[in-house]
């Protein structure tokens, strides 16, 4: 993106383990240390979320994610064996979590409670506006391939279409990357997730789904602009 944007420049905070509602409970203070000059933009990757986690968000709640530097949990983490097998257990759980999903339709997560979830996107969309910024969210779905070769997307479209919804109530621009992916994997067979060691198409975005989401977000602001 800053290659694309040329003089202008993003940074990125984002850290591991840090979801959406995480987030969204540490945006004011974010925006406080980084002051940001014209946009805020913010990941999202699960658009599934309880009624009592949404609460949570709305009222300040939410947990914050513990960080273990020191003991066994500390060794643990910084021993990479032990760090790559429990990436890899993650990346088989999700795929196995994905062909569930792909043979039962009643898997499939249904949408979120509407009124806490506008609520929740209004509160951050007043929190980066006050900041003199804009609020852009994007969504990369988990994608996976069947056995005929196709891709297809576990997730409940319903879920986008809600959250798309809400964000266009609360002046958010909202980027689902569902459309390009489709068209990059039939186009040039290429997956925005996973690597040479993990199950096709699950785990963390690689090179490929990163210059997806840039190249979208530029093409996003520079329509505005």
């Amino acid at each position: 993106m800053n290659a694309m944007f040329g003089r202008n420049s993003a940074y990125n905070i984002g850290i591991s383990g840090h979801g959406f509602l995480t987030c969204v409970g540490n945006l004011e203070a974010a925006l406080k240390k980084y002051h940001p000059a014209k946009y805020v933009v913010m990941e999202v990757n699960n658009l599934s979320f309880s009624e009592e986690a949404l609460t949570s968000a709305l009222n300040g709640e939410t947990k914050e994610i513990a960080s273990h530097t020191g003991g066994i949990l500390g060794l643990l983490q910084r021993n990479q064996y032990l760090r790559l097998l429990y990436a890899q257990m993650k990346n088989y759980r999700s795929r196995s979590a994905g062909d569930a999903v792909e043979e039962d339709a009643s898997a499939i997560p249904g949408v979120n409670d509407e009124r806490l979830l506008d609520e929740l996107l209004a509160k951050a969309s007043r929190t980066v506006k006050d900041a003199d910024a804009d609020l852009i969210i994007f969504y990369h779905p988990p994608t996976a391939v069947n056995q005929d070769g196709d891709i297809f997307f576990p997730d409940n479209l319903a879920l986008s279409e809600q959250f798309a919804r809400c964000c266009e109530n609360n002046g958010i621009r909202f980027l689902d990357m569902r459309e390009r992916f489709q068209s990059e994997y039939e186009s040039r067979y290429v997956l925005p997730h996973g690597f040479s060691n993990t199950t096709v198409g699950a785990g963390h975005l690689n090179k490929y789904g990163h210059n997806m989401i840039a190249e979208e977000l530029y093409r996003m602001i520079w329509e505005e602009t």
